[in-house]
């Protein structure tokens, strides 16, 4: 048996039809936020490769392809595994494959299916030659596609300097046929400062001129390459750089966000703001991304005036970058739902804890129904096995299931 606590889909998380506390994630809203990301990389032509680590989930992934995604970028083989088992073809590894089990999946998953399009990406000269020997000896039929990846300093994973990359590419073109390099990848989401956008321009200007370079030793093996970068935050910056990149081969542009999905009405709700304000593309879009995710959850003390304590805490719910914020109250009693305001906050979270401070002269009752929105989705959709897709009235019409390995 499967232990879920949404195990079906009808029912109405208002009517108590299921236990609680409980995520879920907007329809209307997560329709929304696809569309809107889909026309922002339509109009700044770009290919959308939604990171499905946020979610991993098959059923969010299909409704991202069917609005005209590329394919899914993943972190992990298990990742790849699951994203491929569920329909993905076109996938974008945004990390080095790395370890004899992990590449004998990759490669074991390539095998299976002629139709999947795949790449890694690569920092290291012994993880190519570790690479190259492994499609050898499984005599792959198809040469295994590589990105390099270039990090700005102290940033992460990747090389920081052209010599370094002009370095790998050669490396990789001694083991043709088995692998080739296919493009260059970076994140630029790494870079944090009090103004960090004239810091990721000078960047990604930099990865620009690198991928221009390489193409002049005549070190790419693909007929069309790929330019990848593109986090949540700094989406529209790569969207106007990299594809400028004067480079004679055809290339596309892919961007990589994964929270826009579901949004949030915190961090990322307000790094959107300022990609709004500061980007002409997302001007010219009529709707805007709207916070999918809440987490439903009972009153389930009030041991004093204007303290209460619920029934979700933080094994429930994402708390690194703010905690949640108490959205909605629905009186038990009454049958009512009320929009709460901002004298209404969490304070705490404990493992099954969250204490919430309301005005003394409120009434709540133990069994009223507190309704969170969240910061920062990927460390709340982590939490959960079974998620309820809801309409406007908390009326369930699909359960999505969750892979995190």
């Amino acid at each position: 048996m499967d232990f879920y606590k949404i195990d079906k889909t009808t029912g109405n998380l208002l009517n108590e039809d299921f236990m609680l506390p409980a995520m879920v994630v907007k329809k209307s809203h997560i329709i929304n936020n696809a569309k809107w990301m889909q026309e922002y990389a339509n109009k700044a032509g770009v290919k959308l490769a939604p990171h499905g680590k946020t979610t991993m989930c098959p059923e969010l992934f299909k409704i991202q392809i069917d609005e005209g995604a590329w394919g899914m970028t993943l972190a992990n083989a298990f990742q790849v595994r699951v994203a491929h088992a569920h329909g993905i073809n076109k996938i974008l590894m945004a990390n080095q494959l790395v370890g004899k089990q992990n590449i004998k999946v990759i490669l074991d998953e390539l095998k299976s299916d002629a139709q999947l399009e795949f790449y890694c990406l690569i920092d290291n000269i012994d993880n190519i030659r570790a690479l190259a020997k492994c499609c050898r000896e499984e005599n792959m039929q198809q040469p295994l596609n590589l990105l390099i990846e270039i990090a700005p300093a102290h940033g992460r994973a990747g090389v920081r300097t052209s010599c370094e990359v002009i370095e790998l590419a050669q490396e990789i073109k001694k083991h043709s046929p088995w692998i080739r390099l296919s493009g260059i990848e970076c994140y630029e989401g790494v870079i944090h400062c009090e103004n960090p956008v004239p810091v990721v321009n000078e960047f990604l200007h930099f990865v620009a001129k690198t991928a221009v370079e390489v193409e002049e030793l005549d070190l790419y093996d693909a007929d069309k390459l790929i330019l990848t970068g593109g986090g949540t935050v700094f989406f529209d910056r790569v969207s106007e750089i990299l594809t400028k990149t004067p480079l004679k081969t055809p290339f596309e542009v892919l961007i990589r966000p994964g929270c826009y999905l579901s949004h949030d009405s915190g961090i990322y709700d307000e790094f959107q703001k300022e990609l709004v304000e500061r980007d002409a593309i997302a001007k010219t879009i009529d709707s805007d991304l709207e916070s999918a995710i809440e987490v439903l959850t009972y009153v389930q003390s009030i041991p004093e005036p204007g303290l209460a304590i619920l029934s979700m805490g933080k094994r429930d719910v994402s708390f690194d970058s703010g905690l949640p914020n108490p959205a909605k109250l629905y009186r038990i009693n009454e049958k009512n739902l009320q929009v709460l305001c901002n004298n209404w906050e969490l304070s705490d979270l404990n493992d099954q804890h969250a204490f919430l401070k309301f005005p003394k002269e409120e009434n709540l009752t133990v069994g009223d129904i507190i309704i969170s929105q969240v910061s920062h989705p990927c460390l709340t959709f982590d939490k959960w096995q079974a998620i309820a897709l809801v309409d406007e009235n908390y009326e369930v019409v699909d359960t999505l299931k969750t892979y995190f390995g």
